[in-house]
């Protein structure tokens, strides 16, 4: 949290002060006409309203059966400008496999009377990120008949499968908002909880209504995302709620303790009574010489490369695995006993010799343990989304975990840091869980600890390219390659490989920068079948229309192109927050 940035509160709703008399509201559509407050509204470019104010922002957020999620939301706001007609634009998340439009309407008030609706049916499902094979989906409409001085009014009732158990709610748009209500209604067989951020000097309150929460604000500030910000929920007010199913403590130290202690007994379960660990070590072939970091890492290489990881597994060699766990099942029925692998032990692991990251992360702990060395767990957030916050009292927030480890009786500080799980290289933790603090597990107790980030002389990225001139037609034969060192594209590389292989083609093409003047005609990924390789990449093609002097004669061969990595854009002359480089 940046010092003196936000105040925060964290309440327990069972334990929060008595209900609120306060008249309970639903949401409906608003009036047809403008009010005289509303014709009333003019740009302000001094409270950042020159283009757009939002009027009423209120949603009702229902999870009182914990089946679904029933979202009631409604926007009433008046354009000013141009640019304010982007609020015409309405987007709301959706995939019409695990949720429900029950209930919409959508017009636009003008200020002669005219009021136009946009039916139901102009509503299109779309996708609008895809990052490799994961797609994010989204409704999307634009209201009619939008220019300044016009109110647009708009509404929906959805029902999703399920319950978030951590949710981010901004109540911070990026236009300025008059007037924010938020009702929560949790399941009432879980312990709900909710933690609030909000910019000094803003109208953000919150108060407990029978079985709900009721958030309000008033004239809340516009919220205006920059590159390279700190995630959203550190910089911008609003809420995150959430459940938990430990008892919730009022001192956050006990809490985490807790969380620290499960830890501790999940890997005492994983090695269950006789760990053959012993075994293990013995056939490693470690000279009895050895120094402790000899003999960890001979067992860290030996963990990768004789453990296969299904984390890690390629889209061919996912089919192929499942294939092979069929056959191993039909086989065991054939013994007369039911297929069950215990696939969370150590024995199961060093058996079959497969398991998935954290179970990896667990056989190398107690391989390490076994060799002498002191092991703790640790638990991180991923930066790009979140850091821990020990006031939220959630592991949810805590969304990776990966290894300490260290010659008995060193130095508190010196821990190396390790993920084989992840395949990293002996010494390191994937990048997006640098550069903040994590949770160090250790005899039930939670301890703070920093992890630093990778020097960037690690993880970079060399590309190679020749460009040749083909006679006189304006065209140009293309041959580049590029080469990662460390973690630099290791997350491209893993959802390369998580592609089936047409899609995988496809994928490659865009890396190569097919379209335009550009037409790839061979593009791989050298290595792509091994979880431990680096980012490589091999491109050929043809480049046409190039540039041509005045007189005809001379051709000009192009620097730029996609073997070039893009640099960040921080072209405005200030800034609101910090600047948070990403260090891989």
């Amino acid at each position: 949290m940046l010092p003196g940035a936000f105040l925060v509160a964290l309440l327990a709703i069972a334990a929060a002060a008595p209900p609120s008399k306060a008249a309970r509201w639903e949401i409906e559509p608003g009036p047809t006409t403008l009010s005289a407050e509303e014709l009333a509204i003019v740009a302000d470019p001094a409270a950042g309203a020159q283009h757009a104010v939002i009027l009423v922002d209120e949603t009702l957020r229902d999870e009182s059966d914990p089946s679904y999620t029933k979202i009631t939301y409604r926007q009433r706001a008046k354009v000013l400008s141009s640019e304010g007609r982007a609020l015409a634009t309405i987007t709301l998340p959706f995939n019409h496999q695990t949720a429900q439009l029950k209930d919409w309407w959508a017009r636009t008030i003008c200020p002669g009377g005219a009021v136009l609706e946009l039916p139901r049916k102009e509503i299109k499902e779309q996708e609008v990120i895809r990052v490799r094979r994961d797609a994010e989906r989204v409704l999307r409409a634009a209201l009619p008949g939008v220019e300044p001085g016009c109110i647009i009014d708009y509404g929906y009732r959805i029902t999703v499968q399920g319950v978030d158990r951590f949710e981010y709610i901004p109540f911070q748009r990026e236009w300025p908002v008059k007037l924010l209500r938020y009702r929560w209604n949790p399941d009432a067989g879980r312990a709900a909880l909710y933690h609030m951020r909000r910019p000094v000097n803003t109208k953000l309150e919150v108060t407990k209504e029978e079985n709900s929460l009721l958030f309000t604000g008033a004239d809340l500030i516009p919220f205006k995302p920059e590159p390279l910000m700190p995630p959203y929920d550190i910089v911008r007010g609003g809420a995150t709620l959430w459940y938990n199913w430990r008892p919730v403590p009022s001192d956050a130290n006990v809490y985490w303790d807790s969380v620290a202690l499960d830890q501790d007994e999940m890997f005492e379960k994983f090695l269950g009574k006789k760990p053959p660990i012993a075994a293990a070590i013995a056939s490693l072939g470690i000279p009895p010489d050895a120094t402790l970091d000899e003999k960890l890492r001979a067992a860290y290489d030996w963990t990768l490369l004789n453990i296969r990881n299904r984390s890690l597994l390629t889209a061919e060699q996912r089919a192929a695995a499942e294939e092979q766990d069929e056959v191993e099942q039909k086989e065991e029925k054939k013994k007369a006993y039911a297929f069950q692998r215990k696939w969370n032990s150590a024995g199961d692991l060093l058996d079959h010799r497969d398991g998935y990251r954290r179970q990896i992360n667990r056989i190398f702990a107690a391989l390490a343990r076994e060799l002498g060395a002191e092991v703790d767990f640790v638990l991180a957030p991923d930066r790009r989304l979140t850091y821990w916050d020990k006031v939220r009292r959630s592991e949810y927030q805590l969304s990776d975990s990966f290894l300490a480890v260290r010659g008995k009786g060193e130095p508190a500080g010196k821990w190396t840091l390790l993920d084989p799980g992840s395949a990293m290289a002996y010494g390191t933790i994937p990048w997006y869980l640098t550069a903040t603090m994590g949770l160090r597990a250790s005899a039930g107790k939670a301890h703070e600890i920093p992890l630093p980030y990778a020097d960037a002389r690690t993880n970079l990225l060399g590309a190679q390219v020749r460009l040749a001139i083909e006679g006189a037609r304006g065209a140009a034969s293309v041959t580049w390659s590029a080469a990662g060192l460390g973690q630099r594209m290791s997350d491209e590389r893993l959802q390369l490989r998580r592609l089936a292989p047409h899609e995988r083609s496809l994928e490659l093409l865009d890396f190569c920068g097919h379209g335009g003047d550009l037409e790839i005609t061979r593009a791989e990924a050298p290595g792509i079948d091994s979880p431990t390789a680096s980012f490589a990449l091999d491109c050929e093609g043809t480049l046409v229309n190039l540039p041509i002097d005045r007189g005809g004669s001379r051709f000009f061969l192009p620097i730029q192109g996609p073997w070039i990595a893009p640099i960040p854009s921080l072209t405005s002359a200030s800034r609101t927050h910090p600047i948070l480089l990403i260090t891989r």
